[in-house]
């Protein structure tokens, strides 16, 4: 387990301990697991990010099928022709998900609005669940930028060697912040 208040902390007394034992665990088992991070906090995943994922799944068919692809993420058994994809052959997936890529949906004209609301706790008073999902994605970077810095320096290259994937930006201590699409974020 990687400490992530220390690694996202540059001062940390502890720093280069944990990204000592952040080198070993990888090459040890080929990965870590990174606890703490300050950016998602345990209160922030369990009292926002499971309400909205509860709230997004429980919303009527009807509603669902609109964001079924090409023109939205949601795919699951409950939404005619909205089936995810089985990965074993013979077999019908009963997974339900609705993925999020903070560009792909967005680019495409058709595409439809997400709704408001859906009374997630914390969560400003006519936000839509695009909103939430940009915060997110905003932590869920921040995390990804103290990893790419933190292998960075594990490397021994310079800090900011992996943050071209990120878009400009600036973070304190001059990292590069993103507000780029590193991928999908998938409830």
């Amino acid at each position: 387990w990687v400490d992530m208040r220390v690694v996202s902390a540059g001062d940390h007394p502890c720093r280069a301990r944990v990204l000592r034992e952040m080198k070993e665990s990888m090459v040890e088992h080929g990965h870590f697991y990174a606890a703490n991070p300050p950016s998602l906090p345990v209160e922030y995943m369990r009292d926002r990010v499971y309400a909205f994922t509860r709230a997004l799944h429980g919303l009527p068919s009807h509603e669902k099928q609109r964001f079924t692809p090409p023109v939205g993420g949601y795919t699951g058994s409950d939404v005619e022709g909205a089936r995810e994809h089985s990965y074993e052959g013979g077999t019908q997936s009963l997974v339900c998900s609705w993925d999020y890529s903070r560009h792909r949906f967005r680019s495409q004209p058709q595409a439809p609005r997400w709704p408001r609301g859906l009374g997630v706790p914390g969560a400003c008073e006519g936000a839509t669940a695009e909103d939430f999902l940009d915060d997110l994605y905003d932590r869920q970077n921040s995390l990804g930028i103290d990893i790419c810095v933190a292998l960075a320096e594990m490397l021994g290259l310079p800090p900011k060697t992996f943050l071209q994937h990120f878009a400009s930006g600036s973070r304190p201590g001059g990292e590069t912040a993103s507000t780029g699409d590193m991928g999908m974020i998938r409830l």
